[in-house]
């Protein structure tokens, strides 16, 4: 059997080692760079949702005060061009929220916007009964409608869309 001298045998060990450690270090930056690759996602997700339910609070406190201002205007003219608006908003309101719950949304998330949904639904309810009184040209009735519930409705929706989880 053949010696390897100490020499050889530390050459060899050593080499051994920083192949190791290559290996290692190798490892251990694909595995961090595929970690920074998946944060970055969840952030870009989280930015995403962030600017979407934002968008949403906006929308909805545009539209409760386009509702105000309809019920303000003695003008029917001028009504239904705010009524218009008013429209309109709903319709970029529905397609934030469309866009959010395309999006990956944990179960809080999820709960959380269904709320959403129900506190919404009730909230538009109250805004068309309101918007029906001002068309009747019962303006009386459709301010005291819109103090007494709708007002209180649609903060029910900013409480939820407030929240962490939405």
């Amino acid at each position: 059997m053949k010696k390897i001298n100490i020499s050889t045998g530390l050459v060899i060990g050593f080499s051994v080692a920083m192949l190791l450690m290559l290996v290692i270090f190798s490892v251990g930056l694909s595995s961090m760079s595929a970690i920074q690759d998946r944060l970055r996602d969840i952030v870009e997700n989280q930015n995403v949702k962030t600017n979407l339910v934002t968008s949403m609070r906006y929308i909805a406190r545009e539209r409760t005060l386009s509702l105000y201002r309809m019920a303000l205007m003695d003008d029917p003219f001028d009504r239904d061009e705010e009524f218009l608006l008013f429209n309109s908003y709903a319709l970029d309101f529905i397609n934030a929220r469309d866009k959010l719950l395309l999006m990956p949304l944990n179960e809080e998330e999820r709960k959380a916007m269904e709320l959403q949904s129900q506190k919404t639904i009730k909230a538009v309810q109250l805004q068309e009964k309101v918007i029906d009184l001002m068309y009747r040209d019962d303006l009386t009735a459709a301010k005291k409608l819109l103090h007494a519930k709708a007002m209180a409705a649609q903060e029910d929706v900013f409480k939820v869309l407030n929240q962490k989880s939405c």
